[in-house]
């Protein structure tokens, strides 16, 4: 085998785990498996780069599904906790507008001080009415308080659930993608077969084809990707392509 075949192996390699590790996740834990699967598969990618080549047409779609799945499930947790804390906060609509009426009653009867006959009357209003509206917004003050420690509470609980949420989106996505890298790896070591499709009426997408190495042309009409390579052509020819 040619040294130009090994290296086009590896750069493809290289470039197939870049895309497939380019979605907007944050940090995942794909690196470790996949350094797991280059030091498990690399005597294997260098025999045999053609069979390797047709497990990752197969297994990095999938294993970018699992990641785009991922990604989809942070999201509705997201937007679920999203929905239940502006809930919870439009909930408390009346207690707020109960409130501001206790507030507006308040200012309304020290405002109607100054209508009082004499200056006289003025002060002595307001040092009455000061005193009972001042017991009145210290009512608010604590009912305000007492709300308040309700709604801290709830919103406390939506985002307990949504870290629980995403959690388990983690979970399933770390051992979906385990037992996707451990089938690629199964793969390219020649330990299980590639699975063909029962239908004929898609066609799988390929990351790179076979065609680039061996200049055998596919067939798009197949489902399956080609695995024949042409024994009669020159590996050294490659290089100059």
């Amino acid at each position: 085998m040619s040294f130009s075949k090994i290296v086009y192996v590896f750069l493809s390699v290289c470039l197939v785990f870049t895309w497939a590790g380019s979605q907007p996740l944050g940090k995942l834990p794909t690196d470790l498996e996949f350094l797991s699967f280059m030091s498990n598969s690399r005597v294997n990618l260098q025999a045999n780069p053609d069979q390797s080549i047709e497990c990752f047409n197969y297994y990095i779609p999938k294993i970018n599904n699992i990641a785009q799945n991922y990604s989809a499930d942070l999201s509705k947790c997201a937007d679920t906790s999203g929905t239940a804390q502006k809930s919870a906060e439009d909930a408390t609509l009346e207690q707020r507008i109960t409130l501001a009426h206790a507030v507006n009653a308040s200012c309304e009867v020290l405002n109607k001080c100054q209508e009082s006959a004499t200056v006289s009357d003025i002060f002595q209003c307001y040092i009455n009415e000061g005193s009972q509206q001042a017991k009145a917004l210290y009512g608010v003050s604590t009912n305000a308080t007492m709300q308040l420690s309700d709604l801290v509470e709830t919103l406390r609980r939506i985002q307990s659930e949504e870290a629980a949420c995403s959690t388990q989106a983690k979970v399933k996505y770390e051992r979906d993608s385990a037992a996707a890298y451990a089938d690629l790896n199964s793969c390219i070591l020649g330990n299980s077969n590639i699975p063909t499709t029962t239908t004929t009426t898609t066609t799988s997408t390929e990351v790179f084809s076979t065609s680039e190495i061996t200049n055998v042309p596919t067939t798009s009409e197949s489902t399956t990707i080609p695995t024949t390579i042409n024994p009669d052509e020159d590996p050294d020819k490659l290089q100059r392509k």
